[in-house]
């Protein structure tokens, strides 16, 4: 009974932080240099995994999973930005947060796929080279098989 007298100022006090918290959406509203640090660090990762987009799709990848998750990473950003402009700086936080959040294992997906895209094109090409090769070796001793049975016939011995 006694720990319960103890107990009763510390459940009252964290009730009335929880119920001021609810009440006000969150216990600590963000400042304006946070949000702007998040829109910086939401902003410099889009860029760098759009970097890595551009860069496995012009190695020939099949980007439109990524191409996707680069758009809902864009249009979380986008929100955080409107939020920024209308001074809701705990929405910014929070938007520029998920467009991270979203963009976690981008680049290590985009890196795989950029491999395997340059790797098939690689031995696209060797395929591409070696078959040439070949055809230009048979058409050659094609050739000079012909021209041997040709040159051994007797075109009317004319040895003039």
């Amino acid at each position: 009974m006694l720990l319960n007298v103890k107990l009763a100022p510390v459940i009252m006090i964290l009730f009335l932080m929880t119920s001021i918290g609810y009440s006000r959406g969150s216990f600590f509203e963000a400042s304006e240099s946070e949000a702007v640090a998040a829109l910086t660090a939401a902003q410099a990762k889009i860029a760098v995994c759009y970097e890595a987009f551009a860069k496995a799709s012009s190695a020939g990848a099949n980007m439109t999973t990524s191409q996707s998750v680069l758009n809902e990473a864009g249009e979380l950003l986008s929100k955080a930005e409107l939020s920024y402009f209308v001074n809701d700086f705990n929405s910014t936080v929070d938007f520029a947060i998920q467009s991270q959040d979203v963009l976690d294992d981008f680049l290590s997906k985009v890196e795989v796929l950029n491999e395997n895209a340059v790797a098939a094109y690689y031995w696209d090409f060797l395929v591409k080279v070696a078959w040439s090769v070949f055809g230009v070796l048979l058409v050659g001793l094609g050739s000079f098989i012909a021209w041997r049975f040709l040159k051994m016939q007797d075109w009317g011995n004319d040895t003039t």
